[in-house]
């Protein structure tokens, strides 16, 4: 983490809804009532296969002395007769009547009911044919009477059949029938995807793995080390990190964000998203919006949570399901202890933003203790592995600052850095042995990464801003930021042209280039479309600084000398700014990269995409898989 120059101021698939749902089963289905014509030539046939063998018998009715029947009145006593057919015996409307004898209508159906008088019998009496009831006049009158009352059953029965009758439906009905039954469907369907959207909340890793004594989940460890340059693994100084390597996934190298400082990497390994794009634009900077300044060794600006855009990967875990531990990592202290006045503030300022601020928080988080024992690291982060089932973290992140602070002080490649090199490994070996003690080696992966790399710098490297811009436009800055480049930002209504930068040079060439964020900023650096971001950067080449004569002055350099010795923060692609990434653990040793486009390579060109034996130019084996450099903003996808 390096010393930062502070801002100078002037001024988951759930089963769906509709997998056992059957449509349509208790549905009454209308049909429209037959015509009377039809009704009519149905009974005509049938009435008169009962009207008897003789044609004389409906002359010898229409000329009786007790009853007279129109030929209106058979037409009625047919068509009453076929309706009562198809009603008594389920017929078309079947469907519609609860009662086992079909529809119950008027006095007709209490006569059909008397014991011995069948339905036929009362033709036949209606219809006048031969019989004892025909020729008995004593019977003429009581016949009258009951042939009305029968009549009278007819209108009844006639008008309850138009009660019953269903209506045709209107094009406005059917409509709004179709209309209700869409709005159900649509209804049902939104049920179902969010009831699927909270099923697929459980936590991803539902099936339990077991060490022989207790069970667990497969859970990762990912560890970041400050400043570890990609040189530092090839000093044979590091052995439990080779043995990673050895039997794990690594890569050549990790290619940082610009800038390659501290905290702006550290936020893109856990979102991936560019600087410019979550909002740490550096180690210090200016926020024109809400006119604060950021430091990242204030905590009490730093810690504001608005700072911060983007998911981290902790908050996108514990939304499935998965607890995460923190022990240190640059950002996570936002989660701690703010008072809920404060968090109204930032509601209020969230609605001005038009941006969303509440994230979930890890389930656990350890503020920045620079001065913590690595013995004492390891020590805390086995203890989360120990933790109940139900209370043990699935994802720890954890930030190792030694090896960056040492390489500020000292300068990388000098013995105190090779020393705590020694010292971060056995750091490593700890861990391992910890993790093999509780027999986790099948469970537990590790994932090693740093941030950025270190580069040497002296005394005479020092470049005076005042020098580059001239008296004269160094009274127009109001603000300078990222250390050991230049952000300038300008007094109101100042100007000052990229040609101005360049007019003081060493030599030949200037150790430096310019650049105006909107018309010159390399595209590849991500690093223009944030307000958060000055708008003239002078970026000098590795190992040079700029300072300002307030800052330190001139004539007491010689004998006081600059206090870093190493520095970080240039172009990305720079060798110096280099980082590291080590895969161990059961998913690495299989070969597994889950990022997209990656291709395995060895000695040689593109090897398979698993584990398997290759051999270099000397038949000698090379172990591990190694992947082609990559950007640390696809470790977010990786992890």
């Amino acid at each position: 983490m390096a010393p930062s120059r502070k801002p100078r101021s002037k001024a988951t698939p759930a089963s769906s809804l509709f997998s056992n749902t059957s449509y349509g089963r208790d549905l009454p289905v209308y049909s429209s009532v037959p015509t009377g014509d039809t009704l009519h030539n149905s009974s005509s046939s049938h009435l008169g296969s009962t009207s008897g063998d003789d044609g004389d018998d409906d002359d010898d009715d229409d000329d009786g002395d007790g009853l007279s029947t129109t030929p209106q009145d058979l037409d009625v006593l047919k068509e009453e007769e076929e309706r009562e057919r198809l009603l008594s015996t389920g017929g078309l409307f079947g469907s519609l009547s609860r009662r086992e004898g079909g529809v119950v209508i008027g006095k007709r159906s209490r006569r059909k009911r008397r014991p011995g008088l069948a339905l036929e019998d009362s033709e036949e009496r209606i219809g006048g044919g031969a019989g004892e009831y025909s020729t008995a006049d004593e019977d003429s009158e009581s016949e009258d009477e009951e042939i009305k009352e029968i009549r009278q059953g007819w209108v009844d029965e006639k008008s309850n059949l138009r009660e019953l009758r269903p209506r045709t439906p209107s094009l406005r009905r059917m409509l709004a029938i179709s209309a209700g039954l869409l709005a159900f469907l649509i209804l049902l369907i939104y049920s179902s995807l969010r009831l699927s959207a909270k099923e697929l909340t459980v936590p991803f890793h539902a099936t339990p793995l077991t060490n022989g004594t207790h069970t667990y989940h497969p859970t990762t460890l990912f560890i970041s080390l400050d400043g570890f340059r990609a040189s530092y693994l090839s000093l044979g100084l590091t052995p439990t990190l080779q043995s990673f390597i050895n039997s794990g996934l690594s890569t050549p190298y990790l290619t940082p964000s610009f800038p390659s400082v501290t905290f702006p990497n550290h936020w893109t390994l856990i979102t991936g998203l560019y600087p410019e794009s979550h909002g740490i634009v550096g180690n210090s900077f200016f926020d024109p919006v809400s006119q604060e300044e950021y430091f990242y060794t204030n905590r009490t600006s730093s810690t504001k949570p608005f700072w911060y855009g983007g998911s981290p990967i902790w908050s996108v875990a514990e939304e499935n399901g998965v607890k995460t531990a923190i022990h240190m990592w640059p950002g996570s202290e936002t989660y701690l202890n703010y008072p809920e006045a404060y968090v109204s503030s930032l509601d209020e300022f969230k609605k001005q933003k038009g941006k969303d601020i509440k994230r979930m928080a890890p389930s656990i988080v350890d503020p920045f203790n620079g001065a913590e024992p690595l013995a004492s690291k390891v020590t805390r982060l086995l203890s989360w592995l120990d933790l109940p089932l139900d209370s043990r973290p699935q994802l720890i992140l954890g930030y190792v600052p030694n090896i960056d602070a040492i390489g500020h002080k000292f300068g990388p490649d000098t013995p105190e850095e090779k020393a705590e090199l020694r010292k971060v490994d056995d750091m490593f070996k700890l861990l391992l042995q910890g993790i093999e003690a509780r027999n986790l080696t099948d469970i537990v992966n590790i994932v090693v990464v740093s941030d950025h790399g270190m580069a040497k710098t002296q005394t005479e490297k020092l470049i005076y801003l005042e020098d580059v811009l001239g008296d004269n436009h160094t009274s127009k800055i109001t603000n300078i930021e990222g250390l050991p480049l230049a952000g300038i930002r300008l007094a109101p209504g100042a100007q000052l042209d990229e040609n101005d930068a360049r007019a003081t040079s060493r030599g030949n060439r200037a150790p430096w280039n310019v650049y105006h964020k909107l018309y010159s900023m390399p595209s590849r650096w991500h690093f223009s479309n944030n307000e958060r971001i000055a708008p003239i950067w002078i970026v000098p080449d590795v190992g040079w600084v700029f300072v300002t004569k307030d800052e330190y002055p001139p004539d007491n350099m010689p004998e006081r000398g600059y206090h870093l010795k190493g520095v970080h923060g240039y172009d990305n692609l720079a060798r110096e700014m280099r980082a590291v990434f080590v895969g161990w653990g059961p998913e690495f040793k299989r070969g597994i990269m889950h990022g997209e486009g990656r291709e395995w390579i060895g000695v040689g060109g593109a090897a398979g995409g698993k584990l398997e034996r290759r051999v270099d130019a000397q038949g000698k084996e090379v172990k591990g898989v190694k992947v082609k450099p990559f950007g640390n903003w696809e470790v977010y996808g990786i992890v």
